[in-house]
């Protein structure tokens, strides 16, 4: 034994050398149920003074023919119709939604059946990782800590980096067997389900469990893999679901960012993020939220939800492959955020009673704020200190949006003009969000109609806003967005606004390889005319056959019927770093 080891162990009570005979008899001995039982202890953490969850298990619970207490999907949809019975949305999603919190009881394996039943410790384990955000902790060691895998030298260092891994998870929880979805550059479902397996067993092997502070025991990378395998192989010769080729119904996809888009996060903590070090949130917080209702709500969150899917998935197909889901999550990371935030949402409020918060034509609708989000209008410039909590910009940002404030409506002044609408938006150097709805001049018929949100700001100037002791930084990536009838984005940097003649003009600050966006109003002859809204489309062309649909709306002239003007919260100041 090295002298090193021999100081070490009288102080933590083991050496390195013992530590690695430690996870290698753990490699050998490992199966399905003493990782479960692992992943148990490692995730109780994450339920402490959560009362409800026992609670609300056995509310709703059945007694099945061998006697036990558990619960299946009929289970699920009480729950989900008690809780929710407002919104008919959530009702539809419920087979979804169940199988996505069975893959968490389950998880890293495979439920038994196509009819899955959850016993209370596998209901607390699909908490622990679906509400609490416990998937998170995979690519950590169980202080919360970041660290490289033994397969892996890839330290998870910020929400980006947790992605990839995420969107796995994710993928599998929403997926099902779809034969025709089978391509050659496809990942089949046990690949998935092998990453899956061997980010679990690194987590919970027991120099994590342990927390020794001298280092990870050094176990060969093969050894892993070899012990994922045997896991993987003894899941399949157990369980009755099966299928290499795995895809996600587009139409499954369509409710649930549906549901994504009807949900409000509000500014009130639930739980406190996943810790590093005991001296920083690895995570942002758990935020208290809540489904908007209402017909119109919900009717709009549909129209949105469809129009992202044909922008971000084109073509006939009804499914989406592995490969597409994975781009898309890479390019709209709030996804991610808003598939977990969804959770929070359905069983949080449970817990304390919501407060109230008046809505109406003050502020941004719900589903508007929550699309924005999810195409990526902001560029963060805040959230690269060490101590940088995942998803917060994200988190905050959306909490910016719907706290955005009416300070212009041509409905309720038809009088306005160019000069008080530009006096409004160059006031202070403010960050605003312009929405302009119109009839396309070019088009008949119900497709005339447009919504054209604009982004502006004072060029070479961030928004600037405390939030504690960090703050929130950003600058508008996104010159232009059409949300109706189809999306289109023109991410060509935030607007400068001016008055030329009688009208008012909005002109992208471009940057490098940017083409410029522009935009014209003119209040008095209720035209807008807007430029270079294509050029964003022609940008991906290639990957989203929008050829045609650049070419048509890189001129769009409207008939002015509607304007609105919000501002961000915040203050602007000049951008001074380099880079």
């Amino acid at each position: 034994m090295a002298w090193r080891d021999r100081l070490l162990t009288p102080l933590i009570g083991h050496s390195k050398a013992s530590a690695e005979r430690a996870t290698r008899r753990y490699l050998e001995d490992i199966n399905s149920a003493s990782c479960l039982n692992h992943l148990d202890k490692a995730l109780d953490q994450l339920l402490d003074g959560i009362e409800d969850v026992e609670k609300i298990f056995s509310n709703y619970a059945t007694t099945n023919p061998s006697g036990k207490r558990v619960w299946n999907r009929d289970s699920f949809a009480r729950y989900i119709n008690a809780r929710l019975p407002e919104n008919p949305a959530v009702t539809t999603c419920v087979p979804l939604l169940w199988c996505t919190f069975s893959t968490g009881a389950y998880f890293p394996f495979s439920a038994r059946s196509n009819e899955p039943e959850i016993d209370v410790k596998a209901f607390r384990r699909a908490f622990a990782f679906i509400v609490s955000r416990g998937y998170e902790l995979l690519g950590a060691k169980s202080d919360g800590r970041p660290f490289s895998r033994p397969f892996s030298t890839v330290t998870e260092e910020s929400y980006t980096d947790k992605v990839p891994r995420l969107t796995r998870i994710v993928f599998r929880s929403l997926s099902t067997p779809w034969p025709q979805s089978g391509t050659q550059s496809q990942d089949p479902q046990e690949s998935l389900q092998l990453q899956d397996i061997k980010d679990t067993i690194a987590f919970t092997q027991p120099i994590m469990n342990e927390n020794m502070h001298h280092g990870r025991a050094t176990v060969a990378d093969g050894e892993f893999e070899a012990a994922a395998h045997r896991l993987l192989l003894a899941d399949h010769k157990r369980s009755t679901v099966r299928g290499s080729s795995t895809a996600v119904s587009k139409a499954d996809l369509q409710i649930l960012i549906q549901l994504f888009l009807l949900q409000r996060a509000e500014d009130r903590r639930w739980r406190a993020g996943l810790s590093y070090h005991d001296m920083y949130q690895r995570s942002g917080d758990i935020m208290f939220s809540r489904f908007i209702p209402g017909p119109d709500e919900v009717s709009r969150a549909s129209e949105l939800a469809s129009a992202f899917l044909a922008h971000q998935f084109p073509g006939s197909d009804d499914y989406v492959t592995w490969e597409q889901f994975k781009a898309c999550c890479s390019e709209c990371p709030s996804f991610i955020f808003s598939f977990f935030q969804l959770w929070a949402t359905i069983f949080t409020l449970a817990t304390a009673p919501r407060a109230p918060r008046a809505e109406g034509e003050s502020t941004l609708s719900i589903s508007t704020t929550n699309i924005l989000s999810f195409l990526n209008v902001a560029h963060f410039l805040s959230g690269k200190l060490p101590n940088y909590r995942f998803h917060q910009n994200e988190s905050q940002f959306q909490l910016d949006l719907q706290a955005s404030t009416l300070v212009a409506n041509l409905a309720t002044t038809p009088e306005l003009s160019v000069e008080e609408l530009h006096k409004i938006i160059a006031a202070q150097d403010w960050f605003h969000v312009m929405l302009v709805r119109g009839e396309d001049l070019k088009v008949e018929g119900k497709s005339s109609s447009r919504l054209i949100v604009a982004f502006t700001s004072p060029p070479e100037k961030e928004m600037w806003r405390p939030e504690g002791k960090r703050s929130l930084q950003y600058v508008w990536q996104t010159s232009v967005v059409q949300l109706e009838p189809d999306l289109a984005v023109a991410d060509s940097g935030g607007m400068s606004a001016s008055v030329v003649g009688k009208v008012l003009e909005l002109r992208s600050h471009g940057g490098a390889g940017k083409e410029c966006t522009s935009m014209k109003v003119d209040l008095a002859g209720r035209i807008v005319d807007v430029k270079g809204l294509g050029t964003g489309l022609a940008e991906n062309a290639e990957n989203k056959n929008a050829v045609g649909l650049s070419e048509a709306t890189s001129t769009l002239v409207m008939r002015l019927t509607d304007l609105k003007c919000y501002r961000m919260p915040g203050v602007s100041s000049k951008i001074t770093r380099s880079g």
